[in-house]
């Protein structure tokens, strides 16, 4: 979350204000600051709330636009469908589907970059 330590100072909050406002350690919100930890899906949310900012602000999303007034046009149709049916889960299918995603990330077999190098073909 490249962004978060940028976010929380504009606000005027310190480590340990903003931890007790989240509901977890200084120690944890400095270690998300390093990057030395990944928040939960459900830490990211409440940053996001206390911070009045979105997830993707404190991650600093580059696929993101910067002042589009709507992302529709800039995602894809398979994206939208995906969007779409997102939109029907409900908080837990909408968190199950985020570990998955950030699974097959992890893993690096599903990286964009390997398929510059050819390995998904």
């Amino acid at each position: 979350m490249i962004n978060l330590r940028s976010i929380r100072l504009q606000r005027g909050l310190t480590l340990k204000e903003l931890a007790d406002l989240v509901g977890v350690s200084e120690s944890t919100i400095s270690k998300i600051e390093t990057g030395s930890r990944f928040p939960s899906y459900e830490v990211q949310l409440r940053l996001g709330e206390v911070l009045d900012c979105s997830v993707a602000e404190l991650i600093g999303d580059s696929h993101l636009p910067k002042s589009a007034p709507s992302s529709a046009s800039t995602i894809s149709h398979p994206e939208e469908i995906m969007l779409e049916a997102y939109r029907e889960l409900n908080a837990e299918g909408q968190r199950k589907v985020y570990d998955y995603i950030l699974d097959l990330i992890n893993t690096g077999m599903y990286s964009k970059k390997d398929r510059a190098l050819g390995l998904n073909a």
